[in-house]
C-alpha cells in the first residue's frame, strides 16, 4: 500500500490509472483495477501507466512475461511492478535479467536463490551482497531494494527503508586499507 501512496515520489508516471488485481482497499483511493493478467487490449492506449501485477506467475506464460518485460514496457512507457512469490523459479529469469529493480524479503524457502541471484549480480562482492540482504531483513517486513537501472550509481545499488517515514539506509561495501 505504501508504493500506492508514496506513487508521485517513487514513479515517474502520473497517478491518473494503474492496472492491478482487484483489490478493495486500491479501489477505494479510486484507482482502476481489473482482475487477472491484462490482455493486449487493456494495455492498448495506457501509456504512461503504473502496471502492478501482483503474485500471478501461475496464470502467466514465459512468453508473455518476456513479452511484457522487454516490448511492452519500454515502448509504451509502462512502469511494471510484478510482485511474486516465485522470483527463482525458472521462467522468471528474463524477468530478473530484465529488471530495474528486485525488492528481496525474507524467506525462508529462497535462501539459495537469493544467494545466486546476489551471485550473478555481485559476483566479486557476494559476502557483502549477503550481509546487505541478512541486515534488510532481520525485521519482520524487512526488505532489500536492489537498483540495477542503467543510471543509478555504483554506491546506492542496495538500500532499505526507502518510504518518507523511514530512515533510508544504504549498504556500501567496506573499503579495505
Amino acid at each position: 500500500m505504501k508504493s500506492f501512496e508514496w506513487s508521485d515520489i517513487q514513479f515517474k508516471i502520473p497517478r491518473a490509472e494503474w492496472l492491478c488485481p482487484a483489490v478493495p482497499q486500491i479501489e477505494s483511493m479510486g484507482i482502476q483495477t481489473y482482475e487477472g493478467v491484462p490482455t493486449d487490449e487493456d494495455l492498448q492506449n495506457k501509456q504512461r501507466t503504473l502496471l502492478i501485477m501482483d503474485d500471478l506467475l501461475t496464470n502467466v506464460s514465459e512468453d508473455y512475461l518476456a513479452t511484457l518485460f522487454s516490448k511492452k514496457t519500454h515502448h509504451l512507457g509502462i512502469c511494471l511492478i510484478f510482485v511474486t512469490q516465485g522470483l527463482f523459479d525458472k521462467k522468471m529469469k528474463f524477468c530478473r535479467s530484465q529488471a530495474h529493480y528486485v525488492i528481496l524479503m525474507k524467506a525462508f524457502s529462497a535462501q539459495l536463490g537469493v544467494r545466486n541471484f546476489g551471485q550473478q549480480n555481485f559476483a566479486h562482492q557476494l559476502p557483502f551482497f549477503m550481509d546487505s540482504y541478512r541486515l534488510a531483513t532481520k525485521d519482520n517486513f524487512g526488505y532489500l531494494v536492489v537498483d540495477m537501472s542503467p543510471t543509478c550509481p555504483q554506491e546506492l545499488r542496495l538500500r532499505t527503508n526507502i518510504f518518507p517515514e523511514e530512515t533510508v539506509t544504504v549498504f556500501t561495501p567496506r573499503v579495505q586499507i
